[in-house]
Parts: structure tokens; sequence; C-alpha cells
């Protein structure tokens, strides 16, 4: 199982690695802050709450807690691994690489900004990511949240100790976020119709032995890795997503699932 930054999710059953920009977690809130009321509808995060355009802008405070961003966390539990799968609060995690307020992420991610409180609050609850900076607006507490390691990955005793239906469900929600993900980019219009030169999507099926197969999944990691190591000026987000695994051979009949 893997996921490579930013925040994209593939998955292999030895290691599974994810991606994001961020600081290890702490979980907690500064201190002297008011509560965090989700349904406060000025406790939104925006920038221009409570605040006159034509004035300085506040400058966002960082939380000296908070330690540096990590380049790589090893998650401690399946639970954990789910948050990054998960249709909703996967895409959040790509999308707190560089950090974010939530007026910013439901602008991002195309939904009301009271609809992200609840997954804000688990991937908090589940030390995925921290409340980096603050600044006071008024009478409101403006947070911005980062992730906390630019990759995570699930260490291989963790990975191997599930069992074959936990794999199969934790599998089926990655799809799940790329298909969200997916469908996000074709109705925002970030890919036409007919843009096979630089997006799409396919499914091939090769005949390859057993020592092919890791040669293969070898050089399409390190291919991904070269292009994300790259940081060319201008560069935009771009997201990939594979599932490789073992077809069943011509002509053998598939057991229906139970």
């Amino acid at each position: 199982m893997t996921r490579e930054q930013p925040a994209t999710a593939t998955t292999h059953t030895p290691r599974t690695r994810t991606s994001h920009d961020a600081i290890p977690a702490t979980g907690a809130t500064p201190a002297g802050d008011p509560p965090h009321d989700p349904h406060d509808p000025h406790d939104l995060n925006d920038p221009h709450d409570l605040h006159d355009l034509n004035d300085p802008p506040i400058a966002w405070v960082p939380d000296p807690d908070v330690p540096a961003q990590s380049e790589h966390h090893d998650l401690t539990s399946l639970e954990q691994f789910g948050h990054l799968t998960h249709a909703v609060r996967g895409r959040l995690l790509m999308s707190l690489v560089e950090g974010g307020t939530v007026a910013e992420l439901a602008e991002q991610l195309g939904m009301k900004p009271t609809s992200l409180y609840h997954h804000i609050n688990a991937l908090d609850e589940a030390g995925l990511i921290v409340v980096s900076h603050t600044r006071r607006v008024g009478v409101v507490t403006q947070r911005r949240y980062r992730t906390i390691a630019r990759t995570m990955s699930l260490p291989a005793e963790i990975a191997e100790s599930a069992s074959s239906e936990q794999l199969a469900m934790l599998n089926s929600t990655t799809f799940d976020l790329a298909k969200a993900t997916m469908l996000h980019a074709y109705r925002r219009g970030l890919v036409g119709p007919h843009e096979w030169a630089t997006a799409g999507f396919d499914l091939f099926r090769l005949n390859l032995t057993l020592e092919e197969r890791a040669a293969f999944m070898t050089d399409l990691r390190d291919l991904l890795l070269r292009y994300r190591l790259r940081g060319t000026e201008g560069a935009e987000p771009f997201e990939f997503f594979f599932s490789a695994q073992p077809a069943p051979p011509r002509g053998r009949a598939t057991p229906p699932a139970d």
C-alpha cells in the first residue's frame, strides 16, 4: 500500500506510502485560543472575516510549540491509513500539502466550510494534521492547518498483520478517493473531454513473471519519484493513481464474492 506526494494513494502489501507537507502532530490548540465551534458561522477561517479589506493584512503567527515539518512519518495503525484513503479526508490531506484554512479547503474541494469540520477534527484527533498558524481577527481566532509530514507510510509489520478482508476494504477506499479526485477534476473543468495527451485513464493487462512484476513496479516507482523531485518552475499539481495486482488466468472463472 503506497501513497506518494502530493497525497495520491496507491497500495502494495509490504509498504504503504503517502505524502503530504506538514508538521508533526500535537493535536493541541494554541494556548489562549477560544474553543473551536464548528457551528459558529464566523469561525470559518475566512481571511476576510471581520476584517476591512482596506486594512493591512493581519500576519499569521506560527505556533512555537509545533515542531518543524518532518520529511517522513510512519503510521501506527490501519485506522490511520484509512483516513488517508477516505474520499473526503484524503482530498483534504492532498490540499494541506502546503497548509490552508477551512475556507481555502472548501474552495478547493467545492464544498461548504461547515461540512469539513467533522473531517478536520477527525484528522486532528488521528494525529495527521496540526494547527500550524493562528491569527486574531476581531474576536475570532483563525487557523491554518498542515499535515504532519511530507510522506507517510504504513510499516510492513502492520500491513502484513492485516487480514485479506481488511486489505480489500482499505484498497477499495483508495479507489473511492481516486474516483472523487477524478470527478472533481472533470467537473471543475481541469480536464477537457479530449485531453488525452496530458491526462486520462486506462486499463492494461500484462503477462509477466514474478521477477518481471517486481522489476516493473520498481521502474514505475522510480519514474514517479524522479518526476516528484523535479520541482520545475511553474509546475502545477498533477495526480497519478495506479492499482497493480495479479489477474485470474484466462479461462479460469473468478469465484463470486461472499
